[in-house]
């Protein structure tokens, strides 16, 4: 062809060439290829088929039987539970920098951490969401929706309402509600979120169906469902199934701890169990939603603590495992739940995986000084 042999168009195309194979080593380096097309071409080695977690203020990880174990942080000073995201290229996690909070991120191997926020302000909570495209934490008791490198962060919760409904309000006591807990529903859309109501001193489960999120081309909130809200007492933790619009939570209420379920495709929630003189923990629900293990802790001495695990259909279950845990999570298959140990006596924990039929139990570390575990997602097999 004319345009090849000729040097000058061949040398433009060439330029043009690696122009473009440079922007996109950029942008999958930055994480816009993910974000933008779940492209994670350039984004690094990957976290497949291993528990990471927190011990002695670092990031760690291992093999599910507890074996190779390695720190990806270095005097990290790491103060959340880690969150690995979708493709499990990067961990996100909350550590100080000098005298602030802030959110950061280290690779699958280690190495420089990537600061991902910037402004003051207490931080918490980093999570990735389910489609691995965006970023969220807590600042500052506000939710923020961010770019997976930290850029334009977006305030999601307190909803638009609930920021108008305080700011015009005659009483005194009536202000801006803070967040202090979230969970993403399996859409990527769907958010949670727990904030306490001063007035009635109770906690509040806030469910916004699809998040706002004005920097989105053509939003139109009047277009958006309502978010609902339900008074719950007091929250003890929440969680959202992996792979249906399902959530459970765990409440106190007076002298009574108990279990709810809200269904979201349903829209409507109920109660799987109560108990007294034991409290709950925080849930797990198993991916498919069948199944929910929680953390039972006896307050009294007389009944036992350990594991509890109810089947969602039949309102059965019992204790698997006795013991004091918590943090309990499903693997990606649901067929063991990883959870921390604690030994109240020593104030040690440690991290134990319990196979979810049998209720064996493997310590998988020894320290005395490790916790928040979660899993990395699964290889393809």
């Amino acid at each position: 062809m004319k345009i090849i042999n000729n040097p000058e168009l061949r040398g433009i195309l060439i330029l043009l060439l690696i122009i473009v194979v440079l922007g996109g080593v950029m942008a999958g380096t930055s994480g816009k290829l993910e974000q933008w097309f779940g492209i994670t071409l350039f984004s690094g080695p990957r976290l497949e088929d291993k528990i990471v977690f927190v011990s002695n203020g670092d990031i760690n990880v291992m093999d599910t039987d507890g074996s190779q174990r390695s720190a990806l942080t270095k005097s990290a000073r790491v103060l959340s539970a880690p969150a690995v995201s979708a493709s499990g290229n990067r961990v996100a996690f909350v550590a100080m920098r000098g005298s602030e909070t802030q959110v950061l991120a280290v690779g699958a191997e280690g190495g420089e951490l990537d600061q991902l926020t910037s402004a003051t302000g207490p931080k918490k909570d980093p999570r990735y969401t389910p489609d691995g495209k965006r970023l969220s934490y807590i600042a500052s008791g506000r939710v923020y929706v961010a770019e997976l490198n930290g850029d334009n962060p977006d305030s999601v919760l307190p909803t638009s309402d609930e920021v108008r409904a305080a700011m015009s309000s005659t009483s005194q006591s009536r202000e801006i509600p803070a967040y202090y807990s979230y969970a993403w529903a399996p859409d990527s859309a769907t958010i949670a979120g727990i904030t306490k109501d001063n007035e009635r001193d109770e906690d509040v489960l806030m469910y916004v169906p699809h998040h706002e999120h004005s920097g989105e081309a053509g939003h139109n909130e009047s277009e958006c469902p309502q978010p609902q809200s339900w008074p719950l007492g007091k929250v003890n933790g929440f969680a959202w199934a992996a792979e249906k619009p399902v959530l459970v939570a765990s409440i106190k209420v007076g002298k009574k701890s108990a279990l709810m379920i809200f269904d979201a495709d349903q829209k409507r929630g109920g109660l799987i169990t109560q108990v007294e003189k034991q409290q709950f923990g925080t849930p797990a629900i198993s991916p498919d939603g069948s199944e929910v293990a929680v953390p039972l802790k006896s307050l009294d001495k007389r009944a036992p603590s350990g594991l509890l695990k109810i089947e969602l259909a039949s309102g059965k279950g019992g204790i698997i495992v006795e013991g004091v845990f918590e943090d309990p999570v499903y693997s990606p298959n649901g067929d063991t739940i990883l959870a921390t140990i604690i030994d109240e006596t020593a104030d040690k924990r440690d991290i134990a995986t319990i196979d979810a039929a049998s209720g064996k139990m493997n310590q998988l570390t020894h320290d005395g000084h490790s916790s928040n575990a979660v899993w990395t997602p699964q290889s393809a097999k």
